[in-house]
């Protein structure tokens, strides 16, 4: 149920006397209590507030790479945090200002990805706020937060800090403790359905089962799913959240039967031959972005915590707010972990619904058997909307 919040009123305390004519009042002075010494009130450090704007100038202009915000310890594929899993940073540089010099920025562009990178060199908190121009269609701001000690030898395991649907109003902004790093992503959803619809077209050709009418039945599927990721394409502002949501549903519809096709189909390519592999990777990628495209229409924005408890354990919290006016049924939650790993509770989490305003949680202890990477541990969310399931990995891999 959202939350309410209760005003409290001033209430005046009024004393009143009243003296009639020929009344006379008597007072008696009580003795002074004795008063405990004022004990002061140490409070914690305000946060100090960081604007970075991307494009027009304005402020102080770092140039600086990915590598010299994060560090090597995060950015280089040998490194033990290995961020490639998550996001490739190896686009061209992006203009990027901010007006404070004791925050580290960089940004990037990988393809519809646009990435801000923040580290707190203040010594003191900082409260940060993004400004990137989106585009009106379909675009998703989400965040990857590092803490200061995330990547130090001493760590006992990935510590990280996920959100999707990123505020980007001036009334709100991430706060950033000193040496914590972050990563603002903000994705334009409809160039990335288009290079979706792109790769599926291409993969199916060598892919084909060989049986005609598998063949058929498949060329169909991916007809319409590329019709349908096309026309979210194109439509960038002009689609409106319910025509959104049905042609994201309906393209995830057509993908999964043409994935059933391909597995199923007699005579159909090995399965593990690298064209089979490439049409798997290739609907995979298609899926999780209708997926991120309903979750947007819906209003859905997610959050993924983990942290390392004793014995190399993992504590992964995973909770989905519904931002929206439509009820989603059907909800589940659940965390997957690296090989092996032994997983408590290991059974989905389940709500029947999730109404606006409302908030589904759910918690989850990972095991590893050996010393495990950030990029092993997802927390995946369920749910059904158009007669047709979605499924969400946070955080999302790009």
């Amino acid at each position: 149920m959202p939350e309410r919040r209760l005003l409290a009123r001033p209430i005046r305390a009024i004393g009143a006397l009243i003296a009639s004519a020929g009344a006379t009042a008597a007072f008696t002075a009580l003795p002074a209590q004795k008063q405990d010494p004022v004990q002061p009130i140490t409070e914690a450090p305000k946060p100090e507030a960081v604007h970075i704007r991307l494009g027009p100038p304005g402020g102080h202009a770092p140039s600086l790479t990915p590598a010299s915000v994060l560090g090597p310890s995060i950015v280089s594929p040998q490194a033990e945090w290995r961020l490639g899993w998550w996001q490739k940073l190896d686009g061209p540089p992006v203009q990027v200002w901010c007006d404070n010099p004791g925050v580290c920025v960089a940004s990037v562009q990988v393809g519809p990805t646009l990435l801000t990178l923040v580290r707190n060199d203040l010594p003191g908190p900082a409260t940060v706020w993004v400004q990137a121009a989106c585009p009106a269609g379909p675009s998703s701001s989400d965040l990857l937060r590092i803490p200061a000690d995330a990547a130090a030898p001493a760590s006992p395991g990935p510590m990280f800090t996920y959100a999707s649907s990123v505020p980007r109003d001036r009334g709100r902004g991430v706060e950033l403790r000193p040496g914590d790093q972050a990563i603002f992503r903000f994705t334009d959803w409809g160039k990335t359905a288009a290079q979706c619809a792109a790769e599926v077209a291409a993969s199916w050709r060598p892919a084909a089962p060989r049986a005609a009418s598998q063949a058929r039945k498949g060329a169909a599927s991916v007809r319409a799913a590329c019709s349908r990721m096309g026309a979210i394409g194109r439509g960038q502002g002009r689609l409106a959240a319910d025509r959104l949501l049905e042609q994201a549903h309906g393209a995830l519809l057509h993908l999964a039967f043409l994935e059933s096709v391909t597995r199923n189909a007699s005579g159909a390519t090995s399965p593990g031959s690298d064209a089979a592999q490439a049409l798997g990777a290739a609907i995979a990628r298609a899926q999780a972005c209708m997926g991120v495209c309903s979750a947007a229409a819906l209003g859905l924005a997610v959050q993924v915590e983990a942290n390392p408890r004793e014995q190399g354990n993992l504590s992964v919290s995973v909770s989905v707010t519904n931002r929206g006016r439509r009820t989603v049924r059907n909800v589940r939650l659940w965390v997957t972990g690296p090989e092996g790993a032994d997983l408590s509770p290991s059974v989905e989490s389940s709500f029947g619904s999730l109404a606006s305003g409302q908030t589904a949680r759910a918690s989850y202890t990972v095991e590893p058997k050996a010393p495990t990477e950030a990029g092993t541990v997802q927390g995946h969310i369920t749910y059904y909307m158009a007669r047709t399931p979605a499924h969400l990995r946070f955080p999302a891999v790009w």
